[in-house]
């Protein structure tokens, strides 16, 4: 049976928050930690990722499905482009907003099956940012409409279908069925937490081939529920907030590359009010959606072929302002 949650609804506060040093979890341990020092940021060999904010330090967050790979298949241009940022210094991470593998196994395949060569600390999820939202909160008990792979993001947790304490809404067909959907109503609606991965609508596997994203389940529950989900993948501001973080930047100074006109390019900049994004035309890219790029008089908006286009057409506009 579902029993009515007593934890309080989580407020709309920044992810920020999650990385809090007191932050709460489960176990009485602290939060996982994303965060580390590298002396030499920015250089061939190192991880690239740092703690604190460098004033005017400008990086590149790349999309990965549909604009590094799609399903098995490494993109052209993809590892030319990385190379091009390892060799001018620049930051750069993989924000994806996959909600179907964990980001070890996502690590594996893009090193190991894609021959990439990348660190895992380079690679943001909404499954890593919902782990990190949940133990912030004392939610330690969550409802997973995910597969798996992706439940894997949540080891260490204790999961009890007597006492949800709240929903994590991923992409998993397999529960988008009555059955399940009304569990997480039923949850939702007795005050627990609704924590959307995020709100794509469709996502590609092939060159013709789009699926129905989980924007539109997340959507159903709370139009029944009367609830408002958390959302906490792209184009929210607080997602790319962890990923400049950890970059050791401002979300304003970073770029975004990807090929979803809508989530990654045009949301992106307006809600996160990042410094430019680049659209490839491939993925989920479709003829004509260019002409949907809005013109802004601050932020770099415009489209390129692959990413490796897109990444160069990023350093001849800083080149072009220095």
């Amino acid at each position: 049976s579902v029993q009515k949650c007593t934890k309080a609804a989580i407020d709309p506060c920044l992810l920020r928050s999650v990385v809090a040093p007191d932050a709460l979890c489960c176990a009485g341990k602290k939060p996982a930690v994303l965060l580390s020092n590298a002396d030499s940021f920015g250089q061939p060999g190192s991880s690239g990722v740092r703690t604190g904010i460098m004033q005017g330090r400008r990086a590149v967050l790349l999309d990965l499905s549909g604009t590094v790979h799609v399903g098995s298949t490494l993109l052209p241009g993809a590892a030319p482009a990385i190379r091009r940022l390892r060799s001018q210094g620049w930051p750069f991470m993989f924000v994806s907003n996959t909600t179907k593998t964990s980001s070890m196994r996502l690590h594996r395949q893009l090193t190991e099956d894609l021959g990439l060569d990348i660190e895992r600390e380079r690679i943001l999820t909404p499954l890593v940012s919902a782990k990190l939202l949940l133990e912030s909160k004392g939610l330690c008990n969550p409802f997973l409409m995910l597969n798996d792979e992706a439940k894997e993001e949540f080891d260490g947790m204790t999961i009890d279908a007597s006492s949800y304490d709240s929903v994590v809404l991923g992409l998993v067909p397999s529960m988008f069925c009555y059955e399940h959907l009304n569990v997480a109503f039923r949850l939702v609606k007795g005050g627990c937490p609704l924590i959307a991965l995020h709100r794509g609508r469709y996502f590609a596997t092939g060159p013709d081939e789009l699926f129905l994203g989980p924007g539109a389940f997340a959507a159903a529950l709370e139009y029944s529920a009367g609830a408002e989900a958390e959302v906490v993948g792209k184009p929210t501001r607080s997602f790319f907030e962890l990923a400049a973080q950890q970059l050791g930047c401002a979300v304003e100074e970073c770029y975004m590359v990807g090929d979803d006109v809508k989530d990654d390019i045009i949301e992106s900049l307006k809600q996160a009010g990042l410094k430019g994004a680049v659209l490839v035309h491939t993925g989920k890219y479709r003829e004509g959606d260019e002409a949907l790029l809005p013109t802004l008089p601050e932020q770099l908006c415009t489209d390129a072929a692959d990413v490796e286009a897109a990444v160069e057409i990023i350093l001849e506009h800083e080149a072009a302002q220095r």
